[in-house]
């Protein structure tokens, strides 16, 4: 008799530690596989967030997610966030079909991230560009060889988390 596993276990199968995702990293470059790492708080989904997701999909073969963890998030958005734990955006992600794995950061920025990696794309969002993303974090991508790409639907840049929360409390 074969075992059939649940959603619930295939998603819980994609979020990994941070050490078990630097060895997928690993592999990936063993095996030839592109790898495209974005990033961020996810703090509510909306479409934004979605659009990104499906996008950098398309870049490579393999998406990984890095989630800042919810004391990173507190230091970046302040003492009211994030409204969501860690934890459940990290499923909430997994769930996600075009998502491949999904870890959590702990530091402030991803220099380490990026530093340990090495993804071959970074995807950021339609908020950023090259000159507004952190400097010393692209300095790093640009080193290790790893192509920044900006995710860009100028239509999506009014939606962030942050004003959909401030909307919302208006």
């Amino acid at each position: 008799m074969s075992y059939k596993k649940s959603n619930i276990e295939k998603t819980l199968e994609k979020i990994k530690t941070y050490d078990e995702t630097k060895e997928i990293f690993r592999l990936a470059k063993i095996h030839k596989k592109r790898t495209v790492l974005t990033n961020g708080c996810f703090d509510l989904i909306h479409f934004a967030h979605i659009f990104n997701l499906q996008e950098s999909k398309e870049l490579g073969q393999m998406l990984i997610v890095f989630v800042n963890s919810d004391a990173s998030v507190r230091e970046y958005k302040g003492p009211t966030r994030p409204i969501i734990g860690e934890k459940e955006r990290c499923y909430t992600l997994a769930a996600f079909e075009c998502v491949d794995v999904v870890s959590i950061f702990t530091e402030p920025d991803l220099k380490q991230v990026l530093r340990d990696m090495k993804p071959d794309v970074w995807t950021k969002g339609a908020d950023y560009n090259l000159y507004t993303i952190n400097q010393e974090e692209r300095a790093i991508a640009e080193n290790v060889g790893t192509k920044i790409e900006i995710v860009d639907n100028l239509s999506l840049q009014t939606i962030s988390t942050s004003k959909l929360i401030e909307r919302s409390l208006k």
